[in-house]
């Protein structure tokens, strides 16, 4: 999910959210990393790091003309869960569709444990 980031022009990006507390620890629980790619093709992806809690998201595009995204998931049941030979497949990328657009922003609710890459296009 994160080859679309390489050779591409890594973009600033300001992110407030909720932090996520293990034990006496906190850590954002969001992580970005957003890039525009030679086609102009601009790619979000977002990380929630918290294990048990969805967190909303909400990416305002100032000047941005949003006429095309799609959205791909990556998550599971649980946190430990892994692919393994000869066992049912329990993480892969599924299409994301839980999402709203307006004229400029962006609207989401990320599942626990999951990465979320946007793809947008003029």
């Amino acid at each position: 999910m994160y080859k679309v980031h390489q050779n591409a022009t890594l973009l600033p990006f300001s992110l407030e959210c909720e932090d996520y507390f293990n034990d006496e620890e906190k850590i954002p629980a969001l992580h970005v990393s957003a890039s525009r790619n030679e086609t102009g093709t601009l790619h979000i992806s977002v990380i929630n790091l918290d294990p048990e809690n969805s967190n909303e998201l909400s990416i305002l595009f100032p000047g941005e003309k949003m006429n095309q995204i799609s959205a791909e998931v990556i998550t599971a049941g649980q946190m430990n869960a892994l692919n393994d030979f000869n066992k049912e497949e329990m993480v892969n990328i599924q299409p994301f569709r839980d999402f709203k657009k307006t004229r400029q922003e962006l609207v989401t609710v990320l599942p626990a444990k999951s990465i979320v890459m946007f793809k947008i296009r003029e």
